[in-house]
C-alpha cells in the first residue's frame, strides 16, 4: 500500500510479485475517501488497514476496499495525525497537536487521550509492549500506553525524529532532520 504524499489523497495497492526485472505495474485497487494528503498507513487484523490524513483516520476493508469508518476528532483540535501504530484491538494516532490518540478497532471508539509534550512524527512498539515515539523536540519518548504515561526519554537528537526502528539486539535507531 502507498499513500497519496504526492497530493492527490488516494491510497494505493500494488502487487509486487508483479514488480520484477523493470516491469511497471498500475495499482490493483484505489481507496478513496482522503480530503487531504495521506501520512499515515498501518496494517489491522482482520483483512483491514487505516490510513491518516490531515484531519481523518479511515479504516478500509482491504479486498472490498470500502471504508469502514472514519475516525475523527473534535473540531476545536485542529489536527493533523502524523503517524499510526496498530497493537492488537487498538490503534494509536499521533499528531501534531501533542495527544496519542488511541482508538478501539472493534468498535471504532475513542478511548484514550494521552497528552504528549511535543508534536509527533513517528510510532514504534517495542518487543517488550512499550511504544516509542518520534517527536518534533528531537526526544524519543517510551510510552507505557496501558497505564497512559511517559516512562523515559532518549535524549540526543537536534530536530524532529521521523523514524524509528528497533534492532534484533534490543537497541533502538532513530532518524531525523539533523
Amino acid at each position: 500500500l502507498s499513500g497519496g504524499g504526492g497530493g492527490d489523497d488516494v491510497v494505493r495497492m500494488h502487487d509486487l510479485s508483479a514488480a520484477h526485472g523493470g516491469a511497471s505495474v498500475p495499482p490493483t485497487r484505489e481507496y478513496r475517501g482522503h480530503t487531504d494528503s495521506v501520512k499515515a498507513i498501518v496494517e489491522l487484523p482482520g483483512g483491514r488497514f487505516a490510513s491518516a490524513d490531515g484531519g481523518t483516520i479511515r479504516v478500509w476493508a482491504l479486498e472490498s476496499g470500502a471504508c469502514l469508518a472514519t475516525l475523527t476528532w473534535p473540531p476545536r483540535y485542529l489536527s493533523e495525525a502524523t503517524c499510526l501504530l496498530a497493537i492488537g484491538d487498538a490503534l494509536v494516532s499521533g499528531d501534531r497537536m501533542c495527544p496519542l490518540r488511541v482508538w478501539d478497532t472493534r468498535t471504532y471508539d475513542a478511548i484514550a487521550t494521552i497528552k504528549t509534550p511535543s508534536h509527533l512524527y513517528s510510532l514504534l512498539r517495542l518487543t517488550d509492549g512499550t511504544v516509542a515515539s518520534g517527536d518534533i523536540d528531537g526526544v524519543v519518548r517510551l510510552w507505557d500506553w496501558h497505564r497512559r504515561e511517559c516512562v523515559g526519554e532518549l535524549r540526543g537528537r537536534a530536530k524532529f525524529v521521523r523514524n524509528l526502528a528497533q534492532l534484533p539486539d534490543g537497541r533502538l535507531a532513530s532518524a531525523s532532520s539533523d
